[in-house]
């Protein structure tokens, strides 16, 4: 008995030493993917340690569960976002007893990654048998059948098991979901064709995703996707030639090198002359490789050289391969006879020099002619801008009267203010005429120190200009006369000091016998002084509707001719008391510049009973290149007795600047309103405080995916006028060398410009799975220049940095 027990103590150590001896080591692999969970049973032999491992990717939860049976221990678990080591020891292990494994993602958003399971030495194992599943995957290409608008991919389902339901399968473009379609599941070993509707057809990178919402379990879910770059078959419209074929008119050949019919669409042709002319032509379509032959006519423009822009469907309206290619620029010559629209006047200084006789005292001879095709309508200022000469800068040099011919040349001799030695003498002709860059000149000349030109012999002239009456026929046969004219140096000299009188009477009219003596200030040569004054009443009548006025100066005359003038009267029939005279404030400036360096204009109504109706205010203000600055019109309405309205300009950089502004209005209600005009014209010069150069609006869009996985950044500069030189930074987070710095150079106001990065894969993120992710951080820094003379940099902006999450397939 004793030796049984001691034999059979021998065979148990055996026994058992032969179960260590077969004793292994057990892993086991789960991947997960999506809002899933995997689960199984293993059987455990023995007492052990289990040691449980996972690994994941994103922000999901995933939890390891190894559960024994009922009333056998206590449940372990592990859970992590990111990376798990946990021990899970089984307190009571019997034979033959499965506990559950459960790997389960809880967290938020998809899980990719692997679980592992380990039994050390010691424990015996034995997984069961895995469920037979489905395996969806494509079968074949995308397709895309640009004839009925349909997209398909055929399903075979390779797994071992039936699908249990209907599938799902999503068509996308670029990114964007464009169709989605839903057919029987297929059997194992069988498919089924899956064709969805697009509601367009363009082109770009295709995708198709089977079961997306993963709502079947699969034995493999990663070979779910099948993709296709299409290239939409379009039209594409191109302009072949472009040419001025007679005045006026332009010819155009058109050309739809796409593949298929380009629809209805206009053809539009820009010319800039003064101002904007647009000609649109309508095409009702072009068939592919289709050429057209567009005419346009009544394009007008003057002589010169021009530029025309031909743009094929400037709207849009049309899908086509490329935009690139749909203008045109037409460059050409015009000359006088050949435009369509005259030139008109355009006066020019063309001659600064010395007088070619002798003159007493330094002078300059300047000539000015008319080289337009009209005659002048207006007469025309004259300035020098030079400091070796005379007078103040608000005061003209000469002034051309109107009325010159084409071709004709006005020769002044203006005199120095006793300068001597060398200098530039420049001369500019304010005038809106059809060329402004001829309008001005300068020459460096010598002048010797000469005595003053008091005591010459050199001619001294005055003439009556732009005489005018206006007879009020008022009530009861009672007329009131209103008397207006100007008195203008036509000589080669000053006029006398001041204190000369000259003494104007009317010889024939109404107010015959008219006289007065009116003190004349010195009047440099070009230089007019107006003059008005009020009749008073009279009951005469006249036989003919002229009346004479004549000037007769108190010092020696050159010419007396030009001293008297006979001209037609104005009637009119006002309301009552006298014509409401409009008047600018202050009277002897016309205007004021404020600290903001504004124009400020002042109308006043000086009259004790009279309203005036209907003013009317317009102003243009234009720089030494004669460049129009601000320009605006302003309906200042009804103006009571004594009442007095503003009007301000923009502010305006330090500078001279010609100023010409008009006034109307209208008076006399019940008796047939007149209007009445009234302006003037004149140098002003604003300095001191200059506005603030303008602050640069820069703006950086949302980066886009496009078709070839490139990131898309678009910079604009906003800004009305000023430069900026930007650049552009971007990081791809947690990948290496992912820094990235693009100089976009300069941008000038209204420039955009557009950066794309390299193409992104999954070779960047280097994780395997359906979708690819990228964090990307960016941000824009600038630098504007300021358009003042300084030429400084005027500011330094970074725009905050923006975070994205872009996806990738």
């Amino acid at each position: 008995m004793r030796f049984a027990k001691i034999f059979f103590g021998l065979l148990m150590c055996c026994f058992l030493a032969l179960g260590r001896a077969e004793a292994r080591t057990e892993t086991y692999r789960f991947s997960l993917s999506g809002m899933s969970q995997t689960s199984f049973k293993v059987m455990i032999q023995n007492i052990g340690r289990v040691l449980v491992r996972a690994q994941w990717t994103g922000d999901s939860q995933v939890e390891v569960t190894l559960t024994p049976p009922a009333s056998r221990g206590v449940q372990r678990s592990g859970r992590s976002p990111l990376e798990l080591v946990a021990d899970v020891t089984p307190e009571h292990i019997g034979r033959s007893n499965y506990w559950d494994l459960t790997v389960r993602n809880q967290g938020r958003t998809q899980a990719a990654g692997v679980a592992y399971v380990t039994f050390p030495d010691g424990v015996y194992t034995r997984p069961p048998a895995e469920a037979p599943k489905p395996n969806l995957a494509p079968d074949g290409r995308l397709v895309v059948n640009p004839g009925k608008k349909e997209i398909s991919l055929r399903v075979r389902n390779s797994g071992k098991a039936p699908c249990p339901s209907t599938i799902e399968v999503r068509f996308s473009r670029d990114g964007q979901e464009v169709a989605l379609a839903s057919v029987p599941g297929p059997s194992a070993g069988s498919f089924t064709d899956v064709v969805g509707k697009l509601p367009d057809l363009k082109g770009g990178k295709y995708m198709a995703e089977i079961d997306p919402k993963n709502k079947i379990p699969e034995s493999d879910e990663r070979d779910n996707w099948a993709s296709l770059d299409f290239t939409a078959p379009l039209a594409d419209l191109a302009p072949l030639s472009v040419k001025l074929i007679s005045p006026g008119v332009v010819e155009a050949l058109v050309k739809n090198e796409g593949t298929v019919a380009s629809g209805p669409f206009q053809v539009q042709l820009m010319l800039k002359d003064k101002q904007l002319q647009t000609l649109k032509e309508t095409v009702s379509s072009l068939a592919p490789n289709e050429t057209r032959t567009i005419t346009f006519s009544g394009l007008k423009y003057a002589s010169g050289k021009h530029s025309a822009n031909l743009q094929m469907d400037p709207e849009g309206k049309v899908q086509e391969k490329t935009k690139d290619n749909n203008a045109a620029v037409l460059n050409f010559e015009a000359t006088l006879n050949d435009a369509t629209v005259k030139l008109g006047a355009d006066l020019a200084i063309t001659g600064v020099a010395m007088p070619q006789q002798l003159v007493y005292g330094n002078a300059v001879e300047v000539q000015v002619t008319n080289v337009g095709d009209t005659p002048t309508k207006t007469s025309a200022d004259v300035f020098c801008i030079s400091e070796a000469m005379w007078g103040s800068k608000q005061v003209p040099a000469f002034k051309v009267p109107k009325g010159l011919e084409p071709g004709k040349t006005s020769t002044w001799v203006v005199k120095l203010d006793e300068a001597s030695g060398t200098h530039p003498v420049k001369f500019r002709v304010f005038i809106t005429d059809t060329n402004l860059a001829n309008n001005e000149m300068e020459k460096t000349l010598s002048f010797a120190t000469m005595p003053s030109y008091k005591g010459s012999k050199l001619k001294l002239d005055i003439a009556l200009v732009s005489p005018s009456l206006l007879i009020d026929a008022g009530e009861e046969g009672i007329k009131k006369g209103f008397l207006e004219f100007a008195i203008r140096n036509t000589g080669q000299v000053e006029t006398p000091f001041t204190g000369a009188n000259v003494t104007i009477e009317m010889t024939t009219g109404p107010f015959s016998g008219w006289k007065k003596s009116i003190p004349l200030s010195p009047l440099k040569q070009g230089e007019e002084k107006s003059f008005s004054y009020e009749l008073g009443s009279t009951t005469q009548t006249t036989s003919k509707p002229h009346f004479t006025l004549v000037v007769t100066p108190g010092f020696s005359d050159a010419d007396s001719s030009n001293n008297q003038k006979t001209t037609l009267i104005s009637w009119s029939k006002l309301s009552k008391g006298d014509m409401p005279k409009l008047v600018f404030k202050p009277e002897s400036q016309g205007l004021t510049v404020n600290s903001k360096n504004e124009l400020v204009f002042t109308v006043a109504n000086p009259n004790q009973d009279m309203a005036a109706e209907q003013c009317k205010f317009s102003v243009a203000v234009r720089d030494k290149n004669s460049k129009v600055v601000f320009e605006k019109a302003t309906d200042l309405g009804f103006l009571a007795p004594k009442q007095e309205k503003s009007f301000t300009t923009a502010a305006l950089s330090p500078g001279a600047y010609l100023v010409d502004c008009t006034l109307s209005w209208s008076w006399g209600a019940g008796y047939g309103k007149t209007m009445f005009p009234f302006g003037f014209e004149k140098l002003v010069e604003v300095g001191g405080n200059a506005p603030p150069p303008e602050v640069p609006k820069v703006s950086l869009k949302t980066p886009t995916l496009d078709s070839e996985n490139r990131l898309v950044f678009v910079v604009r500069n906003q800004s009305e006028a000023a430069k900026v030189k930007a650049s552009l930074a971007y990081i791809y987070e947690g990948i290496p060398d992912g820094d990235h710095k693009v100089d976009l150079g300069i941008l000038d106001a209204g420039d955009e410009k557009i950066h794309k990065s390299e193409p992104l894969n999954k070779s960047k993120s280097g994780i395997e799975g359906k979708m690819h992710k990228y964090k990307v951080t960016y941000w824009l820094t600038w630098i504007s220049y300021s358009p003042t003379d300084m030429g400084q940099y005027l500011k330094q902006a970074q725009q905050n940095k923006q975070t994205m999450e872009v996806e990738v397939p």
